[in-house]
């Protein structure tokens, strides 16, 4: 369902998730083909220790395609939240893995009406301005040295297989700079957000 939900994004998908694999790349490489714009939160712990094998490969993958990452900056992130456009929104167990949509029992609160949304939206926001840029260099020099032996290999293979990562990394650092702030930040949306939040029928 999350899947056939992304899918129909016309203009600005927005998620917060604790751990992700390649299963979610594909959908969200291709919005972003098609102009749609993609921000996501991360758990940073998970970033540098992570329980999905291709993690980090999903992380730096959607960022060539020019999506929006940042880790949560404070304690750890294990929310699960999807926004897709101003239309749809998910909130529960999953994980953008295949492990979770393909073969573990998950439970999702889903909801297309706008109060639910636009709440949803200005928490978003929030969490974006608390959290922190991803260190590029960082993560590509962890995926580098994953896996390898370190006391076999040489500082010279070592050397080797982290150069690479370097300027790879200085590279995404130039692509993500510069850009503007998410779009859920703009603040027609935050002021209805939080005008639903505030109003008298809410705090009855």
């Amino acid at each position: 369902m999350l899947k056939t939900e992304m899918r129909q994004v016309k203009a600005v998908f927005r998620a917060i998730w604790y751990t992700l694999d390649m299963v979610v790349v594909e959908v969200v490489t291709s919005l972003l083909r098609h102009g749609a714009r993609a921000f996501v939160i991360l758990d940073k712990g998970q970033c540098f220790n992570p329980s999905c094998s291709t993690h980090i490969k999903a992380i730096m993958r959607m960022i060539e395609w020019g999506a929006w990452i940042r880790f949560k900056s404070q304690g750890t992130c294990h929310e699960k939240s999807w926004l897709m456009d101003d239309r749809f929104m998910a909130i529960g167990s999953a994980n953008a893995s295949g492990n979770s949509m393909l073969k573990c029992s998950e439970a999702a609160f889903v909801s297309r009406n706008e109060e639910h949304i636009l709440q949803h939206s200005v928490h978003f926001e929030e969490m974006w301005n608390k959290s922190e840029p991803v260190d590029l260099e960082a993560l590509q020099l962890r995926e580098a040295g994953r896996g390898q032996p370190s006391n076999r290999a040489s500082a010279m293979q070592i050397c080797n297989r982290r150069a690479p990562a370097r300027e790879k990394a200085e590279q995404m650092k130039q692509l993500q700079g510069g850009r503007i702030p998410p779009p859920s930040a703009e603040s027609d949306v935050r002021a209805r957000g939080l005008a639903i939040m505030a109003s008298p029928d809410r705090q009855q």
